[in-house]
């Protein structure tokens, strides 16, 4: 997995793209790192760096998902996705054609000892019986499958609303611990600043209102024009790969 980008003096320039929205982000100084905590960027406390456009610390892959790599993790969301779908179609398949050929075929009750046609529930058991690698592995495809495709669902709705998962819990977070009683008519951001309870401000400052526009934060992120601009600014040759290095 590919570096999520760190904030450092000299890649500040790269990252510093968004404004400050008032609610989550105001101007000040990452206390473990002293530099600029830019908007929409966050410190990891597992990777001890403070992360542009931070999404969430991936366990599964030991890193975090900022903006440099946003796009390469939901493309290995979608993989995920199709291979377990492909896997319990295989399996099943597999499963289905072994079901129909049993179901001709005479079994033996071991307690009677008679011999019965098969029926279906008969030959389903003979199978997770004589199949268990096969049936393990297809409710593995199926389990996994459903919970991939939930999260993808998700992703990709924060995506669609140009939101990172940090983003949203912390909305969600602000909604209810800001929630105003009856007779109550303002409540206060993070920076102790009232606002009016009906509306919220900032809280959809990122959502550009396009979904195309919102897709493109992700799979086109705005640091890559200013590396590009800075690359022919200099007359040298740009290569994405090789663009903010990671400390």
């Amino acid at each position: 997995m590919s570096s999520p980008g760190v904030l450092l003096p000299r890649t500040l320039v790269y990252f510093d793209n968004y404004e400050f929205d008032g609610v989550l982000y105001h101007k000040r100084e990452c206390s473990t790192c002293k530099t600029i905590k830019l908007a929409r960027s966050k410190h990891c406390s597992v990777c001890n760096k403070c992360v542009p456009r931070f999404d969430h610390h991936c366990g599964w892959l030991n890193t975090c998902i900022g903006e440099r790599n946003h796009w390469i993790f939901l493309r290995f969301l979608m993989m995920n996705v199709l291979l377990c779908g492909y896997g319990a179609y295989v399996l099943y398949g597999i499963m289905l054609d072994e079901y129909r050929h049993l179901l001709n075929e005479p079994f033996l009750n071991e307690n009677t000892h008679a011999v019965v046609q098969g029926e279906p529930m008969v030959v389903v058991r003979y199978l997770i019986h004589e199949e268990a690698i096969i049936t393990v592995l297809f409710v593995t495809c199926v389990g996994m499958g459903l919970a991939l495709v939930c999260f993808c669902v998700f992703h990709l709705y924060l995506v669609s609303s140009n939101l990172t998962t940090n983003e949203f819990f912390k909305h969600r977070e602000i909604r209810r611990s800001q929630r105003p009683s009856s007779n109550q008519e303002t409540c206060r951001t993070t920076d102790n600043s009232e606002f009016s309870s009906k509306t919220l401000p900032g809280m959809h400052l990122y959502n550009l209102s396009s979904l195309g526009a919102n897709w493109r934060e992700v799979w086109n992120p705005r640091y890559k024009a200013k590396i590009i601009a800075t690359k022919v600014a200099a007359g040298k040759p740009f290569h994405d790969h090789k663009g903010v290095k990671s400390a």
